[in-house]
């Protein structure tokens, strides 16, 4: 029989959970962090929606794209920061 995991081992393995105010400044730390190189990516990585969204002229759809793609950024950073590793699965930018 198995013996259930004690909190201390579940800590160990998985790491302590974020308070709400560490995962805040975890976020912004990483917000401030994104630039030009961030940018470039997540419109090299989106080419083909964004263009198609250009094309069609429906701007505010580029947009939402790189917004999409640097929340993604600045969660997965925040996540790194907090806890060493991206605990969150993160889906594909949609158009």
């Amino acid at each position: 029989m198995k013996a259930a995991i004690t909190e201390a081992e579940e800590q160990q393995c998985y790491g302590a959970p974020a308070t709400e105010q560490e995962w805040k400044q975890a976020q912004a730390d990483a917000a401030q962090g994104y630039d030009e190189d961030d940018l470039i990516t997540a419109a090299a990585e989106n080419a083909a929606p964004i263009i198609s969204a250009l094309k069609d002229r429906r701007f505010m759809d580029a947009a939402h794209i790189l917004n999409r793609a640097r929340l993604t950024t600045i969660d997965r950073r925040a996540e790194f920061a907090l806890f060493g590793r991206a605990t969150t699965q993160h889906e594909g930018v949609q158009a």
